[in-house]
Order: C-alpha cells, then structure tokens, then sequence
C-alpha cells in the first residue's frame, strides 16, 4: 500500500446514499431500498443507522452551503403523507370518496372525457365532503416534496464522492462489514478486488464470519458505484441474487433487452408518422413513451408490470428489427402481421396454411432458452411458441399500450382497434389437461408422509393443501399473512381476503380442516398454535429458520414455484411403473396445476359454478353478478365438504 491507512477515516457520502436517503422518503420500506443501496441488505437496524448518518450529513453539508435546505432534510414521510379527505387521493371505505381512478372506472369506461373534464366533473360532485384542512395539506405537500427533491438534486451535483480503488472499505461500509473484511487482510477497495478476481465467487470463504449472502450485498454495492471492473465469472451469482441491475454492455441496435438497445433517430419514433400534435406526455420517443406507460402501471403487481415490459419489448424489437420502423410508425397492416408473426412462431403453417416462416428474420433468431438472464447475450424475446390464450392476451397488452398512447396524444390512433383477434383454445380442455385426478393427488400425499417431519416437511405439507384447498394463484399464497384470515361471528368458519389480479380484493373461504395443518406448521416456525396469537403481519409461507434466527421473511414467488415442481418430479419418479402415464404427468406438473386441480375437482362435484369463480376471482363479465351474490356461509359448506372429502 503505497499510503499509510487511517484508522478511523471520515465516512464517505456517495451517491447511492443520496438514492437510499430519497427512496427513504417517498415511503418505500427500508428493508426493500435497504437490499437494493446498501452493503447492509435487509438488516433494519443497520438500515436506521444509515439513514441517521446520511441525514445528518445532509443537514451539516446545507448548513454550509445551502442553509434554506436544511430542515427540508429532517422532514419525515409520515410528515409529507395526505390524509383522508383530501381530493383526488383520498377515497376507500374510510372516507366515502371514491379514488380518481375507480371513478373514472365507473363513469368513463371507454375514456371517452379528457383528464381535465374528469377531474373536473369528479370535483363537482365530491368537492362538498373534501375536508378544507386536508386540502389544504395535500397542497402544502406537494410544494414540500417538489422543494425535497429539488434539494436533492441540488446536492447530488456536488456533494457526493465516488468511491476509489485505494480508498479504506471502513469509509464506505458498514462499520461491521469493514470490520469483518479487516480481519480478513481485506484493508481497500482494491484489496477487495484483487481478492475477487484471484479467487472468483468463492472469495469470501477466506473471511472469518463472513457469509455468500454478505459477499453478495458488498458485490452489489462494488458494480453500483461503478467502483472496479469485476470478472465475468465473479458476478454470475451477484446478478442471479440482484436482477434489477444490468451489467456492464454496450448499447446495441439488435434483438437486445430494451435497456440495451440503441435506436437511430430515423427508428426511434421522434417523427413517427402516427404521432399525434398536443403530446400530453413528456415521452419524446418511442422508448420514453413506453417507459411512461410502464411506469403508469406500477401499482400493479411485479409479476404483471413485467409482463407489460415484456410485450412492450418484443414489439418493439419487431417493428425495429423486422420492419425497419417506428413503434409509432406502425400501420394497421403492420399490426395485422405481428399477429401472424406471433401465431408462426411454433414453426408450423400460418392462419391461412401457407409458407412456415415468412418474415426476414430467422426463426432461431427470436427464440431462446428459457430463463437466459437479461445481461446475457444468449438472451432472446421469446423462449418458444406461444400458446392461443398467450397470442390473444399479448395483443390486448399492446392494444392497451396503443390505447394509452393514443389517449394521451403521443399516438394519432390505435391501429390495434382494427386488427381481429384470433381465436383461444377452449379453456376447459387446458383446466382438465393441467390438474391432478384424485389418484394422482393421493400419491403426492402419500409420498410426502414418508418424509422426515421437521419444518421443510410441515412448509411442504401446508402449501400443498393451502394451494389445493383454496385454489389461490401463486402471487396470492407468496402474500398472503395470518391477518388476512378472519372467523365468522361463531368462530367456526374462516375466510381468507385475498388482492388478486388488477389489484382487485375479494374474499374466499378457508377450509376448515386446512387450519389444523397451518397450526402443525406455525408450532414448528416457533409461533404456537393459537390462531388469536399469531402476528397478524407473519406470513402464511415463510422462508426456513437461520442461523441467526431473523426475522421471517415470506417465501419468494420463484422459491415456491422451484419447490413445488421439483417436489412434483421427486414424487412422478417414486411412482410404480404400472402408472407411467401418471409419473409423466406429475414430473410436469407446476404450482399452477394445483389451481386448476382446485377447479376442476370442485367441478367433478357439481359445486355451482358462480362459487368456483369466485374462489378463483375469474372476472368474466357474464358471472360477475352471480358469483358476487353466493353467501358467505353457503360457499363455506360447499369449500368445506370439498376439502374433506379430498383428504380422507
């Protein structure tokens, strides 16, 4: 080292800390901006403690520079949150008002009025029950977070530094991750590097106490300060653990992720020739307008706003690639030919019987394995052929991204309102061809029991009976918590509220016989087995015990997904070779399958229609009245005797 180290050098403010400090405020969890920022990760306390320094690193830096910003910075969210009553984002049941946004849904389905209009006729007739004071508030607010973020941006020209190669790693990190690495020999940043490309993934085996999800958070603070340049073999993990950051990559005009394309001007739909006067967004291409309608979106779950990305991409990709022009450029033909494109892709005859593959574009060039993550080259926009349902639901989410666009004035018109929409597999055909019969049911039961009963046994058994017995998607038994299930006035029966697609809430029932298995599973989690005394925030599905006993997180969506199917394969190789046919069927069975094995069951026992629908929260228009109307006690008699009748 070519300078003398200090040993308890100045804590360095960075520009991730000014990106911690301002999620902080915009109410966003610190334990989820903490995992995303931080060396720390989803440590809490540590996560406090760093808002405290960076808060008061902010509030001295103004002092000095700035002294009119100073106490903007101690300001809190709960400080800058409205309150009930106050317009446009109140509503829900506590004040009466419905939100701006179910309004529009109920008088203007078709948005057919401008924004302006809505907002006024919305003012005309809720305008009376606004609380003066909560206007006033909202008001005061908005000004506050305008002049919050303002001072941010402000300081983020000039006060942060960017971390250096011969830096101290204990000016940087967490005192207790600096202090671990010391013992370590691992005194720099470059200390640190020189470890991670001798060694690779592994380097953090020669630091005492340190463990790979530690070494994964300090990588993940090293590639978002941009501090080093790191081996390709080192960061393989990193960027399976942290998928939100893209590696290092050139941008490109090719069949690339969108955050890697590179548009030339005569593509990216500046000048498109169905733009439209009076832009209402700021978009001012193609790339930024889908970016406005994805970030429109984003109170929808992640699932969703992926796939709304998703499509957005492979369209985009096509009428740039394929086509050599704008998405905004796209004509009525045009549209009319990516759905043939889309029909084509399983290499088969067209809608018409004619030519496979018609387009310039190779095939092979649009398909890939499935799950190549984004940074990778080997990446493509589809991992195969889609299904009929895949086809029709892709075409109403560009659809609505067109209708989006041409509502707000970035687009003349739709062109997708012109296109016909080809015809869906028949869907009950697909229900019976993805569910268990009961006998395959009983094997994976029965292959269970002969498991060790220790917590992965007791989490095992609950999620299969959970999913089996109330037919909830995989998103909805990731999120669901023990204060989402209530009794009945007579404590004999229990339902389950659950927020299901479109973020739209409704309530199912909880078998009964299903709450002495979740009483097996919460003993063992440590939590007893009365219902009344678990905490209402703890999830139903929880990642397993650790070493350090921390807080219980809930399992993650992809977790429960590899889970189930890897359990499901475990079970279809243990199966006699006289039922090959039902070992085949189970080695490719998915989380889904016990959903449609919920529906067709519940169908088998001539259980009414509107109430199956309603458990599963389908949302067809011709039953949506009718399965709103099934009482709550009738459905639980029917859920109940269903779910007994599987588990004799």
């Amino acid at each position: 080292m070519n300078a003398p180290l200090s040993s308890n050098p100045v804590r360095k403010l960075g520009l991730s800390h000014i990106a911690f400090f301002r999620s902080y405020l915009e109410g966003l969890p610190l334990d989820e901006i903490g995992e995303l920022y931080l060396e720390t990760g989803k440590d809490q306390k540590r996560a406090k403690a760093t808002l405290r320094w960076v808060r008061d690193a902010l509030i001295n830096a103004a002092r000095r520079e700035k002294p009119s910003y100073a106490r903007l910075f101690r300001i809190t969210p709960s400080q800058l949150a409205d309150s009930p009553g106050s317009g446009l984002h109140a509503g829900g049941p506590l004040s009466g008002i419905p939100s701006l946004e179910a309004f529009q849904t109920e008088r203007d389905p078709d948005n057919f009025f401008t924004e302006a209009e809505l907002i006024k006729a919305y003012n005309e007739e809720y305008a009376s029950r606004f609380d003066p004071k909560a206007v006033r508030r909202a008001g005061r607010n908005q000004k506050l977070r305008k002049r919050i973020r303002d001072a941010l941006a402000w300081f983020e020209g000039f006060l942060p530094e960017k971390p250096q190669p011969g830096d101290q790693l204990s000016a940087w990190l967490d005192e207790v991750i600096a202090n671990r690495l010391r013992q370590g020999g691992i005194l720099t940043i470059d200390d640190l590097a020189g470890l991670i490309r001798a060694k690779g993934e592994s380097w953090y085996k020669i630091v005492p106490w340190f463990g790979k999800a530690s070494a994964s958070r300090v990588m993940n603070w090293l590639i978002l300060n941009q501090v080093v340049p790191l081996p390709e073999r080192a960061l393989v993990p990193y960027r399976k653990l942290f998928p939100k950051l893209k590696a290092k990559r050139e941008l490109e005009l090719g069949i690339v992720p969108l955050e890697y394309l590179k548009l030339p001007a005569e593509v990216s739909g500046a000048v498109g020739s169905n733009r439209a006067y009076g832009n209402r967004l700021a978009a001012v291409d193609d790339f930024e307008a889908i970016n406005a309608w994805i970030a429109k979106k984003g109170n929808q779950r992640p699932h969703t706003a992926r796939n709304y990305r998703t499509q957005a991409e492979r369209l985009l990709l096509w009428a740039v690639m394929e086509k050599g022009r704008a998405l905004s450029s796209l004509t009525i033909e045009d549209c009319t030919e990516y759905r043939d494109f889309l029909y084509s892709l399983d290499g088969k005859q067209d809608r018409a019987g004619c030519q496979v593959w018609r387009w310039r574009i190779p095939r092979e060039a649009w398909i890939g394995k499935r799950n190549t993550p984004r940074w990778h080259e080997d990446w493509r926009p589809f991992a195969g052929p889609l299904s009929p349902a895949s086809q029709k639901q892709a075409l109403t989410v560009v659809s609505a991204l067109f209708e989006y666009l041409a509502r707000n004035r970035y687009l003349d018109f739709n062109p997708w309102k012109e296109v016909d929409q080809m015809p869906v597999a028949d869907r009950r055909k697909l229900k019976t061809d993805h569910a268990l019969t009961p006998k395959q049911w009983q094997f994976v039961i029965r292959h269970l029991e002969a498991r060790e009963q220790n917590e992965r046994y007791y989490r095992l058994r609950f999620v299969l009976w959970f999913a089996v017995g109330t037919g909830l998607r995989l998103e909805e038994l990731v999120e669901a918590r023990v204060g989402d299930i209530d009794a009945d006035s007579s404590g004999d029966d229990y339902e389950i509220a659950v927020i299901g697609k479109g973020t739209k809430e409704r309530r199912t029932t909880f078998p009964n016989g299903l709450m002495p298995i979740l009483a097996d599973y919460m003993e063992v989690r440590g939590l007893g087995r009365d219902f009344s005394s678990w905490p209402t925030r703890e999830p139903l599905i929880a990642i397993l015990a650790t070493r350090n006993n921390e807080r219980r997180h809930e399992i993650s969506t992809s977790t429960l997904h590899q889970m189930l199917t890897g359990y499901f394969a475990e079970v279809g190789d243990a199966v006699d070779l006289e039922d090959a046919k039902a070992a085949e069927r189970l080695k490719s069975a998915t989380t889904h399958w016990l959903r449609h094995t919920f529906g067709t069951m519940n169908a088998n026992r001539n259980t009414p229609v509107q109430m199956i629908q309603a458990a599963l929260g389908h949302t067809d228009v011709g039953t949506t009245g009718l399965y709103l109307a099934a009482e709550r006690q009738q459905r639980a008699q029917v859920i109940n005797e269903y779910f007994d009748e599987i588990a004799r």
